[in-house]
C-alpha cells in the first residue's frame, strides 16, 4: 500500500495517516511506538488533505491529547504550539535534545510528559503555563528546572518528577507550590535543600530526594510537611535528624538507608502513623526506647552497629519484618536473632518485664494530664502509684468545678489545676488524664469522679482486668472524647451497656488484650459516635455476630489485626466514612467482591491472611485505595514483580481482569 507524503516533505506511512485521521475525528492522537524520525506536518495541520478524510476544517475535532513517545524523535515542530486546546503532550522516550518556546503558547496544557530524552534544559516559558498539572522530566541531563516552576501562575500544579538528572537545586517557584502533592528529584546532584522552600510545600504527600548528595544534619523545616505520607531520603550522605521530624504527623513510611546516621532522634517516635521505617546500612549504634511506641510494620535495621535492642521493642506486636543482620549484637543468643521475629519480640518483652520489676527510686514522672506533670501540693504520696493517680485526677476535677462555677458567675477566665480543667459539663477545652504504663491494679475512684471534665482517659498498660460496672466506670465520663485501654490483661468489656451513654467519644482504643475473649451483643451501644476503633489484638473482636459494626455510621478508621477474623463482615460495606480498615494477621480466605463499593477507602490492610486471589473487582478502586498492603498471603492469581510494583500497579492489573459482562454493566 501506497505511503501519503507530508506537506513537510517526508512520507507518512499508511498506519500513521490512519492514526491521524481518526484523531480528527476524536481528538486523541496515538502514534506511540511508530518510528518517527520527525512529526508529520498533518498532526497540527489541520487543513493538511489525507485519503479517506475529506471533512472541511470546520468538521474537524479539537485535538486534546497527543501521544508521541517511543519513537525516534530529535526535535519538536514549534507549529506544535497551533495546538491551543492540547490538555496532554506525551513526547518521552526519543531523542529530543530541545524543546521548542512555542509549547508556551498551550495554555491548556495539564500533562506534559518529556522524560527519557537528551535533554540539557527546558524552556523557562513552561513555568508560564496556567494550567499545567503534572510535569514528567526524568531521566534527561537537565542542570536546572525553570526558576519560576511551581510558583503562583501555575496554581494547579501537584506533580512534579525529574529523577535522574543532574539538578544541584531547587527552583525558587517551588516555595509557592501550595498545590504539589507530589516531588520526586531522586538520583540527582542536591547538596542541601533551601529553607525558603519547605514552607510553601504544605499540601505534600510523597517527597522523594533519594540518591542525591545531602550531607549532615536534614533541614530542620521537614518538620513543616505535616501532610507528608511518604518521605525517601535514601542514598545521601545524613548524619542526624532533626528533632524536627515529629513534625511529619501524617508520614507512613520514612526510607533512610544508606546514610551516614549515629542516631535516631527520640521524637521520631511521636510520628504514630508511620507504619514503615528504613534505617539499614547506617551507622546507629542505639535504638531509643521512643522508637518502640510506634506500631511499625516494618523496621529495617540491618547493616548498623547495633549491640543491643531495647526491650520495650517486644511490645511491638505489629512488627512483621525486622532485619538485623550486619550487626555485632551481643546481648541476644544468633539462633533468637535469626529465628522467627515473634520470638525475638517475646524474648525482648520478657527482658522488659524484668526490668520494670526492678524498683525504681523516686516518684515516676509519666503520671500527669495534658501531658505535662500534675501539680501536687499540700500532700506528698512518695512513689505510691495509685495515691499519685488519685492525686491527678482529683485536681482535674477540682479544676473543672471551678470553671464552672466561674463561667456560672459570668466570669469569663476558666480555671486549671493540674493541667485538668475546662468548661462546665465538659465544654470548652476539657482536661487529659494520662496514666500509661502507672503499675496500677485498679483505676483509683477520684478518676470516676473527674465528672465532664475529662475528655481523654488513657489507662494502658497497667494490669486491670476489668472497668466497675455502672453506676460507677466510665458511665460517669459522659464528656469523654478518647479512651485508651491498651494492654491491660482486660477478661471483661469496658464499655456499659447503656444507649448513648458516652455520647463525644469518637476514639476507642482496646488493643493488646489477649484475655478479651467475650463481647456483649452490642458492645458499641453506649459510643455510636465513634471515628476511630481499634481492637487488634482482642480475640472476642474476631467473632462477633454479622452488623455488629453497623451503627458506626461516622467510622473512619477500623484495626481488627490479629483477632482470628475468618470472614470479611458484610456491613463494612456499608460503612459510609471508612478510610482505613487494618484487617492483617488474621484468617481471612475470600474477599467479597462488594469491596468494589468502598469508594472511601484510603488504606486496606490484608497482610498476613489465607487469600489465595483477589477479586478483580478491587481494581474498581484504582482512583481511591491509595495503600493496599497484601504481604503474606499465598497468593496464586497476582505475580511477584506486579506485587512489588505497589498499589496502583496492582489495582490496574485487577481492573484489566474484571469480566467483560461486568465491565459493560459497570460502564452503563
Amino acid at each position: 500500500m501506497a505511503q501519503q507524503t507530508s506537506s513537510s516533505g517526508g512520507p507518512i506511512p499508511t498506519a500513521v495517516a490512519k492514526a491521524i485521521v481518526s484523531a480528527r475525528s476524536s481528538g486523541n492522537l496515538n502514534l506511540n511506538g511508530r518510528g518517527l524520525q520527525q512529526v508529520p506536518s498533518a498532526v497540527y495541520n489541520l487543513e493538511e488533505p489525507l485519503p479517506g478524510h475529506d471533512s472541511k476544517w470546520w468538521e474537524v475535532a479539537e485535538m486534546y491529547k497527543v501521544d508521541l513517545s517511543r519513537n525516534s524523535l530529535s526535535r519538536l515542530p514549534p507549529e506544535l504550539g497551533l495546538l491551543s486546546t492540547l490538555t496532554t503532550l506525551d513526547v518521552s522516550h526519543n531523542q529530543l535534545a530541545e524543546l521548542p518556546m512555542t509549547l508556551s503558547m498551550l495554555s491548556c496544557l495539564k500533562l506534559l510528559d518529556v522524560s527519557n530524552n537528551k535533554l540539557q534544559e527546558l524552556p523557562a516559558s513552561l513555568a508560564a503555563l496556567p494550567s499545567l498539572a503534572a510535569l514528567h522530566a526524568g531521566k534527561n541531563a537537565l542542570a536546572a528546572l525553570p526558576p519560576a516552576l511551581g510558583g503562583r501562575q501555575q496554581p494547579s500544579l501537584a506533580l512534579l518528577a525529574a529523577p535522574d538528572n543532574r539538578l544541584v537545586e531547587l527552583p525558587p517557584g517551588l516555595s509557592e507550590a501550595a498545590s504539589l502533592t507530589k516531588l520526586g528529584l531522586g538520583g540527582n546532584a542536591l547538596r542541601e535543600l533551601p529553607d525558603f522552600v519547605m514552607p510553601g510545600l504544605s499540601s505534600l504527600t510523597d517527597l522523594d530526594l533519594s540518591r542525591n548528595l545531602l550531607r549532615g544534619e536534614l533541614l530542620r523545616q521537614v518538620g513543616l510537611l505535616a501532610r507528608v505520607r511518604t518521605l525517601n531520603l535514601r542514598d545521601n550522605k545524613l548524619t542526624a535528624l532533626p528533632p524536627t521530624i515529629a513534625g511529619c504527623s501524617a508520614m507512613v513510611e520514612l526510607y533512610l538507608g544508606r546514610n551516614q546516621l549515629a542516631n535516631v532522634p527520640p521524637e521520631l517516635g511521636l510520628v504514630s502513623a508511620l507504619k514503615t521505617l528504613e534505617l539499614r546500612d547506617n551507622k546507629i549504634t542505639c535504638l531509643p526506647p521512643e522508637i518502640c511506641e510506634l506500631r511499625l510494620g516494618l523496621l529495617d535495621l540491618a547493616n548498623n552497629e547495633l549491640r543491643s535492642l531495647p526491650p520495650e521493642l517486644g511490645s511491638m506486636t505489629s512488627l512483621r519484618s525486622l532485619p538485623l543482620d550486619g550487626n555485632p549484637l551481643k546481648s541476644i543468643r544468633r539462633e533468637v536473632v535469626a529465628g522467627p521475629i515473634s520470638a525475638l519480640l517475646k524474648h525482648l518483652a520478657s527482658r522488659q518485664a524484668d526490668a520494670d520489676a526492678a524498683p525504681t527510686p523516686g516518684p515516676p514522672g509519666r503520671l500527669g494530664s495534658l501531658n505535662r506533670p500534675v501539680a501536687r501540693s499540700g500532700n506528698v504520696f512518695g512513689v505510691d502509684e495509685a495515691a499519685l493517680a488519685a492525686d491527678a485526677a482529683r485536681k482535674l476535677r477540682l479544676g473543672g468545678v471551678a470553671a464552672a462555677a466561674a463561667a456560672a458567675a459570668g466570669n469569663p477566665v476558666g480555671c486549671r489545676s493540674g493541667g485538668g480543667g475546662g468548661g462546665g459539663g465538659g465544654e470548652g477545652g476539657g482536661g487529659e488524664l494520662v496514666l500509661a504504663r502507672a503499675g496500677l491494679r485498679e483505676v483509683p475512684r477520684e478518676v470516676w469522679e473527674a465528672g465532664p471534665s475529662l475528655t481523654r482517659l488513657d489507662i494502658s498498660g497497667n494490669q486491670i482486668p476489668a472497668l466497675p460496672p455502672p453506676p460507677d466506670g466510665v458511665v460517669r465520663l459522659p464528656g469523654l472524647r478518647c479512651l485508651l485501654l491498651n494492654g491491660m490483661g482486660l477478661a471483661a468489656w469496658p464499655l456499659p451497656p447503656l444507649q448513648g451513654a458516652l455520647p463525644q467519644l469518637t476514639e476507642l482504643q482496646v488493643r493488646n488484650n489477649p484475655a478479651l475473649r467475650q463481647m456483649p451483643l452490642y458492645p458499641f451501644v453506649a459510643c455510636p459516635g465513634l471515628v476511630r476503633l481499634e481492637l487488634a489484638g482482642v480475640p472476642a473482636a474476631g467473632s462477633l455476630p454479622t452488623g455488629t459494626f453497623a451503627g458506626l455510621t461516622a467510622l473512619e478508621a477500623l484495626d481488627l489485626s490479629q483477632t482470628g477474623l475468618a470472614a470479611f463482615p458484610p456491613e463494612f460495606i456499608q460503612l459510609p466514612r471508612l478510610r482505613i480498615l487494618n484487617l492483617s494477621s488474621n484468617r481471612l480466605e475470600v474477599l467479597p467482591a462488594e469491596v468494589a463499593e468502598m469508594r472511601r477507602l484510603d488504606e486496606l490492610n490484608l497482610c498476613n491472611n489465607n487469600l489465595a486471589q483477589l477479586p478483580p473487582q478491587l481494581g474498581l478502586l484504582v482512583d481511591s485505595l491509595r495503600s493496599l498492603m497484601l504481604e503474606g498471603n499465598p497468593l496464586r492469581t497476582l505475580r511477584r514483580p506486579i506485587l512489588e510494583r505497589g498499589t496502583a500497579a496492582v489495582l490496574a492489573y485487577l481492573k484489566d481482569r474484571i469480566p467483560a459482562q461486568i465491565g459493560r454493566y459497570i460502564d452503563r
